[in-house]
């Protein structure tokens, strides 16, 4: 018998998951382990004990060596356990419990903007995303790229999370990739998307050229600048 090569080719069937491309956030369990380790080499240290409370957003264990990664609170609540519970990769590494008091009170600050984050060093940039728990491999600083591409792309035929996430924050997303792109040092950014996500694009171009408006104006409105023409 030949064997089956290329994968299988199934009718794309991604409507019906986008009656509604909304998205909302489910109520978080009262138990969450957060686990320490990503392999055996790269692991998080605790900085919290049993017994203690936490709040939403504060940092709960600190990363080891250039590639570890800070670990944060999902929830407010108090800390249970630390130590070994299974794991889905490593079949067992040490984990911190929280059981959740339901009220997600956050730390403060916690998802306003940074002042003039525009002006930071990549290095810096690449510092507070690896502090924020936002994990790449290889780490963010040690990339060397010219082009960042973010990938929108979907091919299994009921996946729609990527479509809904364009549709439902498009300045998220964009902002997102010019943040990493200023910490990768990257002169471009490209976002790569399927010839079914025709509205998504229409929306992301839209926001684009919001963008584009507002720092084409914010230039043009500080002394001295001279107006430029904009390229469409």
């Amino acid at each position: 018998m030949k064997p089956l090569q290329g994968g299988l080719k199934l009718e794309g069937k991604k409507e019906a998951s986008l009656v509604s491309w909304t998205i909302t956030r489910p109520a978080p369990p009262r138990r969450i382990r957060i686990p320490l380790e990503e392999s055996s080499q790269v692991r998080a240290k605790p900085c919290v004990r049993v017994g203690d409370r936490v709040r939403l957003g504060e940092k709960i264990a600190e990363g080891e060596e250039k590639e570890g990664r800070d670990c944060h609170a999902p929830v407010s609540g108090k800390v249970c356990e630390i130590r070994n519970f299974p794991h889905p990769l490593l079949g067992e590494s040490e984990a911190i419990e929280l059981l959740s008091d339901g009220k997600d009170e956050p730390i403060p600050f916690l998802g306003s903007g940074r002042p003039q984050w525009e002006s930071l060093p990549p290095l810096e940039v690449a510092r507070i995303l690896r502090e924020s728990g936002v994990v790449t491999r290889p780490p963010v600083s040690s990339l060397s790229i010219d082009t960042l591409i973010l990938n929108g792309c979907e091919s299994e035929p009921y996946l729609t999370s990527d479509h809904a996430l364009l549709m439902s924050h498009p300045l998220e997303v964009l902002k997102g990739g010019e943040i990493l792109r200023r910490a990768l040092g990257a002169s471009d950014l490209i976002l790569a998307l399927e010839d079914n996500k025709e509205e998504a694009a229409e929306v992301l171009k839209s926001k684009i050229f919001f963008l584009d408006t507002l720092a084409f104006e914010s230039r043009c409105s500080r002394p001295g600048t001279p107006r430029a023409t904009r390229r469409s």
